[in-house]
């Protein structure tokens, strides 16, 4: 049976100004701006709201199921937390404790919603197929979340496919951008009537695909005289990479899609791409680099630094021995003053 949208039609007239207030209060609240409740496009959240499931299962209609996931490393207890739809229905008093990056499932009515996954809490009352806002609060009556859907979903597909609503990125905010409808490459759980659903409960979004971070290194083991080339191999599936981060390691960074680097102290260097999708999802990727010393280090000491230039430009010079190959820095085949030259601007950073 198809859900009826609800309206003031048939409420009291203490009833209908609540209803209408309310809606001219949340108009109000996005007419100042963004995509959060007053106006905040919200800093990450503990907890969120993950997933909407507003368009029932193919056994019923009236087979709705939420999903909230915590973005921290250890546990959140939900004793006196609240899902309050911005129409009041429905209203769930949460309690439980949510695990670090868990996932916590609320059930509509019994937990044969999801047949094989075990829920959380039950509600009851009716997720409207016209669109819902609804709020998270804490304990302490403090907004936690919000998915401002009062217009519209934002995402999900009723009959046939009963698709759910997913939240792409779990650490911004529930604004239209970051929600799309369960795209099937991912599933979990059946329902009620043994039917695969087109959801994810209790498991990461199907539309959650991070990039992968992959670079290629032109020399594995330079010397310090060389320069490297970093070249970004990443790829994302469902959009495109956005910015990069490289950290060689020796306390340089930079923020270009490649990049030449040279290392300037011998050493063993763990270099590492962070990169950040469309989606604002991220990857990292990291090699090791072995940097040796090379020509130049002519008293031995494992450094290129004054005493070398004065080496070398005493032996260019004809005094201080016989010339190695470390003071022929620029292997044209002999030590003269433009090895010592090489040498001086090497240690001035030239």
């Amino acid at each position: 049976m198809r859900k009826r949208s609800r309206t003031t039609r048939g409420c009291s007239p203490v009833a209908r100004r609540i209803l209408v207030r309310g809606t001219a209060v949340a108009a109000c609240l996005a007419a100042l701006g963004g995509g959060g409740i007053g106006g905040r496009d919200a800093a990450p959240a503990d907890v969120v709201i993950h997933e909407v499931c507003w368009t029932g299962t193919r056994a019923s209609a009236a087979d709705e199921w939420i999903e909230l996931r915590s973005n921290v490393d250890h546990a959140v207890s939900l004793s006196g937390w609240r899902l309050v739809a911005e129409d009041g229905v429905p209203a769930v008093a949460l309690s439980g404790i949510l695990g670090a990056q868990g996932f916590f499932l609320l059930e509509r009515t019994d937990d044969s919603t999801v047949a094989d996954v075990a829920a959380d809490v039950l509600f009851t009352g009716t997720l409207e197929n016209s669109g819902e806002t609804l709020y998270l609060y804490d304990a302490a009556g403090r907004l936690v979340d919000s998915v401002e859907c009062g217009g519209g979903w934002f995402a999900g597909e009723s009959a046939p496919s009963y698709a759910s609503m997913e939240r792409v990125n779990s650490k911004r905010s529930g604004v239209a951008a970051n929600w799309r409808t369960h795209d099937g490459s991912v599933q979990n759980g059946h329902d009620a009537a043994g039917h695969a659903l087109r959801g994810t409960p209790r498991t990461a979004n199907s539309v959650t695909k991070p990039p992968l971070a992959d670079f290629a290194v032109s020399l594995a083991s330079p010397t310090i005289w060389d320069e490297v080339a970093f070249s970004d191999l990443s790829t994302d599936v469902d959009g495109w990479v956005s910015s990069w981060r490289w950290d060689f390691g020796d306390g340089v960074v930079c923020d270009t899609r490649s990049a030449v680097h040279r290392f300037r102290s011998p050493g063993t260097y763990c270099v590492v791409l962070t990169i950040e999708d469309d989606d604002g999802l991220a990857a990292r990727c990291e090699r090791w680099v072995v940097a040796s010393t090379g020509s130049g280090d002519l008293n031995g000491d494992e450094q290129i630094d004054l005493l070398d230039v004065r080496l070398c430009l005493e032996l260019a010079q004809g005094f201080g021995g016989t010339a190695s190959e470390d003071a022929d820095v620029d292997h044209d085949g002999d030590v003269d003053l433009d090895d010592a030259k090489k040498l001086a601007e090497f240690v001035l950073g030239l």
